[in-house]
């Protein structure tokens, strides 16, 4: 009992004369650390992923420029069938429980993303964007017969906090098709987007064909996208879109 514990070597294997030299054990890696493939991966090469931080409070006072892109093997969404499938989904959306708190009020459809400018308290934002986006994609992929993920990554946000941001967005997401150079005569709005029952723009505009089926009416609720962005200039339907999105 009295006696101290004697230190024991660790056992060692031995080589025989002329042997080979037993293969090194398979080292295991530390926690954490850069790996080769891990991580998220980019919605499209060369596009970097949104980061997953947690998102800002929301002004109720301001709008939102809401972008989501769509996955890489997902056909082209401009199209009348997705331009009709947004028209249900809006409509959906005004009988939900968070319709007092969250409308979308203009959109636009590009090949690869949708736009939209939203307006929302902080509780139903989200909320309402999850809504459309989950809407969306079951019905999508109703449309193409196919099942899986529709979204490439998480939707980007910015909050429009003065009347220039607003009209910049206003004209960014309207007028989206000039700056992919899908453009028509002069004059003419977007098919695939609101354009056409934006009240807002300096001129009379031209429409590519009528609609056929109301849609579901809106009214703003915020000052900035009701009005306050008219004190930043005025909007004409042939002005083109800043390379990159309003911040």
């Amino acid at each position: 009992m009295g006696e101290e514990a004697q230190d024991v070597a660790s056992p060692t294997q031995l080589v025989l004369p002329g042997a080979a030299a037993p293969a090194p054990t398979r080292a295991t890696h530390a926690r954490g650390g850069r790996r080769k493939g891990a991580g998220r991966k980019r919605t499209r090469p060369g596009r970097p992923a949104i980061r997953h931080v947690r998102r800002p409070p929301h002004n109720a006072r301001h709008p939102i420029h809401v972008t989501l892109r769509a996955r890489g093997d997902l056909p082209s969404l401009r199209s009348q069938m997705v331009e009709r499938m947004i028209r249900e989904v809006l409509r959906r959306q005004k009988t939900r429980a968070y319709e007092r708190g969250f409308q979308v009020v203009h959109f636009s459809i590009q090949v690869t993303h949708l736009h939209l400018i939203v307006e929302a308290s902080g509780a139903a934002l989200r909320a309402g964007v999850s809504g459309f986006v989950i809407s969306f994609a079951r019905r999508l992929n109703r449309l193409l017969r196919r099942s899986g993920k529709v979204w490439g990554d998480r939707y980007h946000r910015v909050d429009l906090e003065n009347p220039s941001q607003v009209r910049n967005a206003l004209r960014y997401v309207l007028q989206n098709w000039k700056k992919h150079s899908i453009v028509m005569a002069e004059g003419f709005v977007d098919p695939y987007s609101s354009g056409g029952r934006f009240l807002g723009w300096s001129t009379s505009v031209e429409r590519v064909w009528p609609d056929t089926e109301p849609w579901p009416t809106y009214r703003c609720r915020t000052w900035l996208l009701a009005e306050g962005w008219r004190k930043a200039g005025e909007l004409h339907v042939d002005d083109r879109p800043r390379s990159r999105s309003p911040r």
